[in-house]
């Protein structure tokens, strides 16, 4: 008798401590899940060559064109070997800082880009006028 007392513990014991663990895990998948919007900083470098030209383009396209975390800036940076890309929401502009004889090339990517990004979501720009 005392052998199924002690099993029937253990199993009880086990239970709660699965349970337990389940809550946990999925307490931390829940706070892992949930997604927070962090507002970049500006920090352009300094001493180096500037350019900025003007975006006729339609804003809910605007994360498309920067991507994840800036992953299309980023790219387009390191493919003009230029030092930082921004978007300035407030002029509607796009910033460009690097050696000078990389500034227009850099503009030129960002605006292949811009053709290629209004082209895909050209169907969700006219859904939405």
């Amino acid at each position: 008798m005392d052998s199924i007392t002690n099993e029937t513990n253990e199993t009880n014991e086990t239970n709660e401590t699965n349970e337990t663990n389940e809550t946990n895990e999925t307490n931390e998948t829940n706070e892992t899940n949930e997604t927070t919007h962090v507002k970049s900083i500006r920090d352009p470098p300094i001493n180096t060559h500037y350019r900025q030209f003007l975006v006729n383009f339609n804003e809910k396209l605007i994360p498309y064109l920067i991507g994840k975390d800036g992953v299309h800036f980023k790219r387009i940076t390191t493919m003009s070997r230029t030092k930082y890309i921004w978007w300035n929401n407030e002029n509607k502009i796009i910033e460009i800082w690097g050696p000078e004889r990389n500034l227009f090339l850099a503009e030129k990517i960002l605006k292949d880009h811009i053709i290629f990004i209004e082209n895909k979501f050209k169907n969700k720009i006219e859904e939405t006028l």
